[in-house]
C-alpha cells in the first residue's frame, strides 16, 4: 500500500480500484479506456491529485463541442471518473 505522502499515479489507482472492487474484464476496459482518453486530454505528466474541477469541465466542453459525443457517453464517462477519484480520496490516496 502506497503511503500518503507519496504521489499515485493513474495506473497505481486503478490497480487499488480493480483490487478492492470484483468488475469483469470488460469493465475494467471501460475504466482503463476512459483514464487514457483523459489523460490524452490532459497531458500525459497531469497525477490523478492535480486534476482539478475545471479540468473535468473543460474536458466535458471539448467531448460534448468539440468531438460531438452524446451527452450519455459523457456521462459515462464521468461516472467511471468519479467512482475513481470518490475511491482514491476514500482511502486517502488522494487529498
Amino acid at each position: 500500500m502506497l503511503q500518503t505522502a507519496e504521489k499515485i499515479g493513474w495506473d497505481e489507482l486503478l490497480d487499488e480500484y480493480f483490487f478492492s472492487h470484483m468488475l469483469r474484464p470488460a469493465t475494467e476496459w471501460s475504466y482503463r479506456k476512459v483514464k487514457r482518453v483523459f489523460v490524452n486530454f490532459m497531458g500525459e505528466t497531469v497525477q490523478p491529485e492535480e486534476v482539478t474541477h475545471r479540468d473535468v469541465l473543460k474536458w466535458r466542453r471539448y467531448l460534448l463541442g468539440e468531438q460531438k459525443q452524446s451527452s450519455h457517453t459523457w456521462n459515462n464517462k464521468v461516472a467511471h471518473l468519479r467512482a475513481i477519484f470518490n475511491f482514491g480520496i476514500e482511502r486517502k490516496l488522494l487529498p
